[in-house]
């Protein structure tokens, strides 16, 4: 039971309301990145109550950034990925069809 009162007063510290953690326990989704981003949005879009009602809806703006902004980096990382894997590709390609046609490879440029 003391675990219980520590983990309640924990809680009324928070800036923003509810368990993320104990909303996902409840489900019998595979605890993902993907349930944990939409959990996360749900609880970002809680309205403001509570002594830090002032500064809550900043707080949600400042989540809902952040999220935006790990979205957007997981796309420039898989387009950067794309493009270094291409990089690779062409020359490799360019260097094994000279090789099979008996060609020497005089530099890297060649290729």
């Amino acid at each position: 039971m003391p675990r219980q009162h520590w983990r309640r007063l924990a809680s009324s510290f928070s800036v923003l309301p509810g368990d993320v953690e104990k909303s996902l326990r409840g489900t019998r989704a595979p605890l993902g990145p993907e349930a944990l981003q939409r959990e996360l949005r749900n609880t970002l879009s809680l309205p403001a109550v509570g002594y830090m009602r002032e500064w809550q809806p900043l707080v949600q703006e400042w989540g809902r950034y952040s999220l935006e902004h790990a979205q957007a980096m997981r796309a420039y990382e898989t387009t950067l990925t794309k493009v270094g894997t291409r990089a690779f590709e062409l020359p490799t390609t360019k260097l094994l069809a000279m090789a099979k046609e008996g060609e020497m490879v005089d530099s890297v440029r060649a290729a």
